[in-house]
């Protein structure tokens, strides 16, 4: 199953996507994060026409909390980076899991011709892989059990 799948979800349950400008600060970002009970915000660069350039989550934010660092004086553009890791709508589930095993990261944004169109997090995939292997057992489960061309649910 593709990503294009999960995003066509999130679209239809009205799942927006939250992002911060980077000349914000990481209190003005804890808030958002707050606001929106969300786990990131993706990260738009001013300069460039608002373009999503970034990612920053609550461990970004959590970390500077750690350093007793005045969390309302620290710009998000000296926080993240610009090397933000993707995925297109085309590539699978699998691939979407794979990578952010592979990286350590929880969020990874979808992109669409060059722009940011959306974010998947690990839970949005589990949940969609976890429900397709429970539907294959339940059709593994009628065929051997005999009752799967009879429709009997």
């Amino acid at each position: 199953m593709n990503v294009s799948y999960l995003m066509a979800e999130k679209k239809k349950h009205g799942i927006a996507i939250y992002s911060i400008p980077n000349t914000s600060t990481l209190k003005d970002a804890a808030r958002e994060l707050k606001t929106h009970n969300v786990g990131a915000l993706l990260v738009s660069d001013p300069d460039d026409g608002d373009r999503l350039t970034a990612l920053i989550s609550e461990r970004d934010v959590i970390r500077y909390c750690c350093e007793d660092a005045p969390l309302d004086q620290i710009q998000i553009s000296s926080v993240v980076s610009s090397d933000m890791i993707v995925i297109t709508q085309n590539d699978t589930l699998e691939t979407a899991r794979g990578i952010m095993k592979r990286h350590h990261i929880r969020h990874l944004p979808v992109i669409v011709d060059g722009d940011v169109c959306g974010m998947v997090t690990i839970r949005d995939v589990n949940n969609v892989m976890e429900e397709q292997k429970n539907l294959h057992i339940q059709h593994m489960s009628d065929f051997l059990g005999g009752t799967y061309g009879n429709k009997v649910y």
